[in-house]
C-alpha cells in the first residue's frame, strides 16, 4: 500500500512539474483522442482499460472502452468489460479536473458454478484531474464507483466496486 502511494505521488509530482511549460501543445482539440488506463478496484482486483473516441471540442469526449479485471486470487474469474465512455473536461486549461460515466457490459471470462455474477450491466460515474505533458500527452487520474446490476435466479442484486485508475492521454 506504501509503495503504491508512493507511487501515485512521484507520477504527480512529475505530471504538475512536466505540464507548467509554456510550450506545451494542447492535445484537448475536436477530433480523435484516446487513453490506456491502469485500474485498481479495492487494492486488489487489478485492470486494464482503453478507450478511443471523438473530442467534440476542448471540454466533451465520447468514446467507446474495452477492459479487463483480474484478481490474483484462486477461483475468481477475470472479467472483460465494454463501455460507452463519456468525459467532460471542466477547465480549458492544460491541468483540469473531468467528469465522466461509463455504461456498459462486464461478462466473467473464466467463472465457476458458484461464481457472483456471471453478466452484469455496468454504470461508472467518475471524477478526477488531467494534466497536458510537455509531449502533448496527457496524464489522468480518477476516481470511480462502478455499480454492476446483475440478475441470478430471478434476484437481481447490486456491486460496488470503488476504482482508482490512471493513465496516458493522447
Amino acid at each position: 500500500m506504501k509503495r503504491l502511494t508512493l507511487i501515485i505521488a512521484m507520477l504527480l509530482t512529475a505530471a504538475v512539474a512536466l505540464g507548467q511549460g509554456e510550450d506545451v501543445k494542447f492535445f484537448r482539440q475536436a477530433g480523435y483522442k484516446g487513453s490506456v488506463l491502469y485500474t485498481n478496484h479495492y487494492l486488489v482486483w487489478q485492470g486494464v482499460e482503453t478507450s478511443h473516441g471523438y473530442m467534440f471540442n476542448n471540454h466533451h469526449y465520447l468514446g467507446a472502452s474495452a477492459g479487463f479485471m483480474l484478481a490474483p486470487i484462486d477461483n475468481v474469474p477475470t472479467f472483460g468489460m465494454l463501455f460507452v465512455d463519456y468525459s467532460a473536461y471542466i477547465c480549458n486549461k492544460k491541468s483540469t479536473p473531468v467528469a465522466g460515466i461509463k455504461a456498459g457490459f462486464c461478462h466473467a471470462l473464466n467463472y465457476s458454478t458458484n461464481c457472483e455474477f456471471r453478466n452484469a450491466a455496468v454504470i461508472e460515474p467518475g471524477i478526477g484531474w488531467s494534466w497536458t505533458l510537455k509531449s502533448g500527452n496527457g496524464l489522468v487520474l480518477n476516481i470511480a464507483c462502478p455499480v454492476f446490476l446483475t440478475k441470478k435466479m430471478d434476484v437481481v442484486s447490486t456491486y460496488v466496486m470503488p476504482k482508482l485508475s490512471f493513465g496516458i492521454e493522447f
